[in-house]
C-alpha cells in the first residue's frame, strides 16, 4: 500500500520463502501460505537468487516476466585464485592450512552447523585443514558452543563482521 500511496514500484526480494526448501516448524501455515501469496502477487517485481527459487513463485501463480534471478555471486577481479591471501594467512596464523571458508550471515539457514560436522569428520583425515567463518548473526553463540563442545577451536577460527572490501 505504501508503494501505491507515494507512487514507487514494489520490488520484492526473496531469499527464502515461508513454504519452500526444508519444513519449518509454522504455528499457521494457512496464514503463512495466504500472506505469502498475496506479498508474491502484489509485487511488481520480484528478485530471487535461485532458479529453484525462481519455479516456486512462478508456480504460485506469479508472472515469469515479473521475476528476476540475480545469483548470488562474487567479483572475479577481487575474488580469483592468483591472489594469493598471505596477508590474511598471517593474521589468523593459516599460513600451512587448508583452509574452508564460509562468508554470510550465521543463521540457521546457510547449515553452518553441517560445516562443523564436517570439521570435526575431515581433521581426522586432513590434519592441516582449518575453518574460517566469516560473518556475524543470532547462530553466533550456538555454532561457538558446537565448536568448544566438539573441541574444534584448533581448526574452527570465527571472525565476526567483515567489511566487503576487506573480505
Amino acid at each position: 500500500k505504501l508503494a501505491q500511496k507515494f507512487n514507487i514500484p514494489f520490488i520484492l526480494e526473496v531469499n527464502a520463502a515461508l513454504l519452500w526448501g526444508p519444513k519449518r516448524r509454522l504455528n499457521f501455515r494457512p496464514l503463512a501460505r495466504y500472506v505469502e501469496n498475496n506479498i508474491f502477487k502484489s509485487a511488481g517485481a520480484i528478485i530471487i537468487t535461485t532458479d529453484n527459487l525462481r519455479d516456486y513463485v512462478i508456480r504460485k501463480g506469479v508472472d515469469k516476466n515479473k521475476v528476476f534471478e540475480v545469483p548470488d555471486g562474487v567479483d572475479p577481479e577481487k575474488f580469483n585464485q592468483e591472489i594469493s591471501g598471505v596477508t590474511i594467512r598471517k593474521k589468523y596464523k593459516l599460513e600451512k592450512k587448508q583452509v574452508v571458508g564460509f562468508v554470510g550471515s550465521l543463521s540457521k539457514r546457510q547449515g553452518i552447523s553441517l560445516l562443523l560436522d564436517a570439521a570435526e569428520k575431515c581433521k581426522q583425515q586432513i590434519p592441516d585443514i582449518h575453518f574460517l567463518i566469516v560473518g556475524k548473526g543470532f547462530e553466533e553463540p550456538k555454532l561457538k558452543k558446537l565448536v568448544k563442545n566438539n573441541r574444534l577451536e584448533n581448526i574452527v577460527t570465527f571472525t565476526g563482521a567483515v567489511s566487503h572490501n576487506d573480505i
